[in-house]
């Protein structure tokens, strides 16, 4: 778990300018659980789309 924490950290970072997280980053300062859970997944699809691409 904590890799996988560590690498979608990272990747968040590398793909801060990406639209799926500009249009997810607002919800994440909110805190709620879900839309957190929301940000996350989307992040993950997004890291997950890019390792296909790769």
């Amino acid at each position: 778990m904590p890799r996988s924490f560590l690498v979608k950290k990272i990747k968040l970072d590398d793909f801060s300018s990406s639209p799926v997280v500009a249009s997810n980053h607002h919800h994440h300062h909110h805190h709620h659980l879900d839309e957190s859970y929301t940000f996350t997944r989307s992040i993950t699809d997004s890291v997950t789309s890019l390792g296909i691409r790769l």
